[in-house]
């Protein structure tokens, strides 16, 4: 099977030549950090913004954590390869959110908005096709599931079951030949029936949850709506008018990503853009925008969640982890991949934080 560990071994990134038993070391490495993440899902942020990035330094605590797994697998790996060996372990890190994602679509739709929210020319050139190509399988497959809810009309009727309910046949044969035989057949009967009708009544049920959710999704659109039309905010209590950009931006974000699902469609960041553009069109620095917000988004909901990440304030974070978990001791741009003086217009940083507090949503409730 094609995996992205044979996509770096195929670019020539993992030095182990034709070996397939230190493959197999690092599938089993991999596999056990895929444990670690469909355990604490929230990982899988720091395990993506740390694998798409080649620049990433291999002082990141990610690459001491997958250090520690493959070394666990494969002692002597740094007398083959050498201390640090950041492209296995990319490699490694990109597997285990491979096989992770494989039964989680919310974990797929997250790990594309973290590749999408990222500087461009990131990844690395040797590595750039095996990973977009596994990109676009987790689009795809996202993709299609988004497509179903919230393109697809709700329909709460109650749906044909799949399953065909028999009814309870005994023959003649089988009542002739005693009551032992009768009761045996009766039972079997029963027994037959009673299975059909479960697993009918659990397609019901399936399918009217299903409408729900696609009610939920059509009310989600009321919102959204609502909110452009009136320019109010629900979380500021206020007009969109009176605030200044930042506020703006963290406002606008935390309305639209409170309206909808963590698997949300793209146009929805479109939404959010012309939200925010409606009303400043400047130009501001990432870094000053999120020094300002971060005091404000720390005592929210959301901003609770990100300060149970379990690997601290050090290393490769999301935008919004930094905001809230700055520290003086490393750069901004090994913090955040963003050089210093990063600037964007005010729309197209409410679209990047946006995206931030959607894979928090899909990744807090895999």
């Amino acid at each position: 099977m094609q995996t992205i560990l044979s996509g770096f071994l195929t670019a020539g990134l993992l030095p182990i030549g034709e070996d397939d038993e230190k493959l197999k070391l690092l599938e089993a490495a991999a596999a056990e950090l895929a444990k670690q993440i469909k355990a604490t899902p929230l990982l899988a942020h720091r395990f993506a913004l740390v694998s798409l990035d080649e620049r990433v330094p291999a002082s990141d605590p990610v690459y001491k954590l997958t250090g520690g797994v493959v070394c666990e697998k494969w002692q002597t790996i740094t007398n083959k390869i050498g201390p640090n060996p950041v492209q296995v372990y990319r490699a490694v890190i990109l597997r285990a959110i491979e096989i992770a994602s494989s039964e989680n679509t919310d974990l797929m739709f997250a790990i594309t908005l973290v590749a999408a929210n990222q500087p461009e020319g990131v990844a690395g050139q040797k590595e750039q096709a095996a990973i977009t190509s596994m990109l676009a399988g987790f689009e795809e497959a996202s993709m299609k599931e988004l497509t179903d809810y919230w393109v697809n009309a709700v329909d709460l009727s109650l749906p044909k079951p799949t399953t065909r309910v028999k009814k309870p046949q005994i023959s003649k044969e089988e009542l002739a030949q005693g009551p032992d035989a009768s009761y045996n057949a009766i039972q079997a009967a029963m027994k037959g029936f009673a299975e059909d009708m479960q697993e009918a009544v659990r397609e019901a049920i399936q399918g009217l949850i299903k409408g729900g959710e696609r009610m939920a999704i059509r009310d989600a659109k009321s919102e959204l709506l609502w909110i452009r039309a009136g320019l109010y905010s629900p979380s500021g209590r206020c007009s969109y008018r009176d605030l200044d950009p930042s506020e703006l931006i963290l406002n606008a974000i935390l309305d639209t990503s409170r309206a909808v699902k963590g698997a949300a469609p793209p146009s929805v960041a479109f939404f959010v853009r012309e939200l925010v553009s409606a009303l400043s069109n400047k130009k501001a620095r990432l870094a000053d925008t999120l020094a300002k917000i971060g005091p404000k988004l720390l005592p929210t909901p959301e901003g609770q969640l990100l300060v149970k990440d379990t690997l601290g304030a050090t290393g490769r974070r999301g935008l919004l982890d930094y905001a809230i978990r700055r520290n003086t001791t490393e750069s901004f741009e090994d913090q955040t991949g963003f050089k210093d003086g990063h600037e964007e217009g005010v729309p197209d940083l409410a679209v990047r934080l946006y995206r931030e507090l959607q894979i928090l949503k899909l990744l807090s409730t895999s």
